[in-house]
């Protein structure tokens, strides 16, 4: 069986990622900045899920380059948007 592969557009608490690390493999975005529109459309290429901060913008364009193995897209954040 394939390990899923995700991806963290931003660093989260250790814990979080210690858990996931258990489940599947991890990657975490190694910048202490968002990503450029490029790069996160690069970095999210292939993976099974994609973990994002509010400071990423996740849209159709996003979506398309991650693939249509690409089961979910998580936020890690609070609130909503108007």
């Amino acid at each position: 069986m394939k390990e899923s592969s995700v991806y963290i557009t931003r660093r989260i608490p250790d814990k979080a990622i210690n858990y996931l690390k258990e489940q599947c493999r991890v990657e975490v975005n190694p910048e202490k900045r968002a990503h450029t529109r490029a790069e996160l459309l690069e970095r999210v290429r292939g993976r099974d899920a994609v973990l994002s901060t509010m400071q990423d913008t996740i849209d159709a364009e996003v979506m398309d380059a991650a693939g249509k193995q690409c089961r979910i897209f998580a936020n890690f954040a609070v609130g909503y948007n108007m």
